[in-house]
């Protein structure tokens, strides 16, 4: 048995992804039956089940220029650090108290441009998707 609901509730890029490789891994590991538990209604469910769910999502991700298709980097700052982000194009920010979470969104290209600006301002935290 297993439920998803934890790693399908936390906003997340590749949340959905994730959810598919856990239910797969535990589904290829079940010895006689496979149980998903969960509050989520079952259409949504059954959808990480079919067999085409990985090229839908890959083809959802083509259309709204996603990962793989561009790169998004999330970094987060002091709010110090404001003035200086506004340098850098397609910037959206949320505050959390003194901190800011930024979303920047760039093709493959503007990442060798847009990476190393974001790396001099020395965030707290730095992913790239």
């Amino acid at each position: 048995m297993v439920h998803g609901d934890n790693i399908l509730s936390v906003p997340s890029l590749n949340a959905e992804e994730e959810f598919w490789k856990y239910i797969h891994r535990a589904r290829a590991i079940a010895k006689e039956r496979f149980y998903i538990q969960s509050f989520l209604d079952k259409e949504i469910i059954e959808n990480y089940l079919r067999e085409d769910f990985l090229e839908a999502e890959l083809e959802r991700r083509r259309e709204e220029n996603l990962p793989p298709f561009s790169k998004i980097i999330l970094a987060v700052f002091t709010k110090e650090k404001t003035k200086a982000l506004e340098s850098i194009p397609n910037v959206i920010t949320r505050a959390y108290g003194s901190l800011m979470e930024v979303f920047i969104k760039v093709n493959h290209k503007q990442l060798r441009e847009v990476l190393p600006k974001v790396i001099n301002l020395k965030p707290i935290k730095l992913e790239v998707w």
